[in-house]
């Protein structure tokens, strides 16, 4: 009875595990593959986490750098936020905190702001300011794919028209899996390889870390494309560029259905290759800890949106108004002496008006009645010099009212 009570249950296990089981041992097909594969990342969309990013580049003064933030993301609610230090280093390994500053980087859902200027040095009020963006969806895209951000951790680089790795090798036309598989840090990986319009891209997944990517590449020549232009279009003195992405570490969250990987420990190298035979190289290093999963936002305090009151707002959408954060909000700073101004030019317009239609109505008045054709003309003149005058200033007076309106609503 036992020996037959532990032949149906070993079958049901394997009928429960047989697929699982395939899936490590044969060879998925691509569609397969890079499904698994997306279904990794999806995870990671509703998330907090602590990133630290170590940043070395041979094309700007102010590396190296370590970019340390707190970085949560609410996919579903299209919110992000990113807390902490941009710290800059000089050529003797000396924090430079002039050029160091704070990050703050928040979108809650309905806008999108940064903190600009806030150096870790005291610099005084003048020093701060505040950018918002109410159209931001395009710009959130770009942070979130951005190696600064942590873009790749997420399987993402910008030059893609925000497409990601597995993206772009859904979409590629000579797509295949090779061979054999590949050891990538002591792990066996499935290598997937494609071309799209965007470049060649490379994925090395493994379905023993949950189908992520233990590394990726994306190569493009000339001919490929940077989101809507070709690359040698964009820049004429760039012949070729290749991001290469590779994991050394990785977490294990144990969630309630399955176990999560998210890179513990991994590197970015982005090379751009010039025609005079030059290149730029860029080198992140990515360190990640305190995650959490769908995390309480609300607990947690995320997507808040507050800044010391009084400090300098610019509003990318109307960049010819001044704004100061009161309250919790942007609000309008009104230049009074503007208004001043303006209500001056219109008076001045009324009464030049006035002067000017005087000596018509005297004329019309000495028109002796049986002269009725030029009494039509002077009064058809009349009314067009009216209308030129006065049409104007109705529509400048329209623009104000309506623009103080539009004000008190964003208010």
């Amino acid at each position: 009875m036992f020996t037959k009570f532990g032949f149906l249950f070993a079958s049901c296990l394997i009928s429960l595990t047989g697929t699982r089981v395939l899936s490590q041992t044969g060879k998925p097909s691509s569609v397969e593959l890079i499904q698994a594969y997306r279904e990794s990342l999806s995870y990671l969309q509703s998330i907090s986490m602590k990133i630290v990013v170590n940043v070395d580049s041979n094309e700007s003064p102010f590396f190296p750098q370590t970019l340390d933030f707190i970085f949560r993301w609410d996919s579903d609610n299209n919110r992000a936020e990113w807390l902490g230090k941009q710290l800059i280093y000089d050529k003797h390994g000396e924090l430079d905190t002039f050029n160091s500053s704070f990050i703050k980087d928040i979108a809650d859902g309905n806008m999108y702001v940064y903190l600009a200027g806030d150096r870790l040095v005291e610099e005084g009020d003048y020093s701060r300011r505040v950018i918002l963006y109410y159209n931001y969806t395009e710009r959130l895209k770009d942070l979130l794919e951005n190696p600064n951000n942590g873009g790749p951790l997420f399987g993402k680089m910008y030059g893609s028209n925000h497409k990601s790795v597995p993206d772009l090798l859904n979409e590629s036309s000579d797509l295949h899996i090779h061979d054999k598989k590949e050891n990538i840090n002591g792990v066996s990986c499935f290598v997937l390889e494609g071309t799209s319009k965007y470049g060649k891209v490379t994925a090395w997944i493994t379905p023993e870390k949950g189908y992520t990517a233990m590394k990726w590449i994306i190569e493009k020549d000339s001919h490929h494309l940077f989101d809507d232009t070709e690359l040698s279009a964009k820049w004429s003195s760039v012949e070729s560029g290749q991001v290469s992405f590779n994991v050394k570490e990785l977490h294990e969250i144990i969630g309630e259905d399955n176990a999560v990987f998210v890179p513990k420990l991994a590197y970015l190298t982005h090379t751009t290759n010039f025609r005079d035979g030059t290149k730029n190289v860029n080198q992140f290093e990515y360190k990640t800890s305190d995650i959490q999963l769908n995390p309480d936002f609300e607990a947690l305090g995320a997507f808040k949106i507050d800044f010391p009151d009084g400090i300098r707002v610019f509003n990318q959408d109307i960049p010819s108004l001044k704004f100061r954060w009161e309250d919790g909000k942007p609000v309008t700073v009104v230049d009074k002496s503007f208004l001043g101004v303006l209500d001056r030019q219109i008076e001045q317009l009324k009464n030049e008006a006035k002067e000017e239609s005087t000596p018509i109505a005297d004329t019309q008045t000495e028109i002796q009645p049986d002269t009725t054709e030029p009494q039509r003309e002077v009064l058809s003149e009349t009314h067009v010099f009216r209308v030129l005058v006065l049409l104007p200033i109705g529509l400048l007076i329209i623009a104000v009212i309506a623009w103080r309106v539009f004000l008190l609503k964003r208010k």
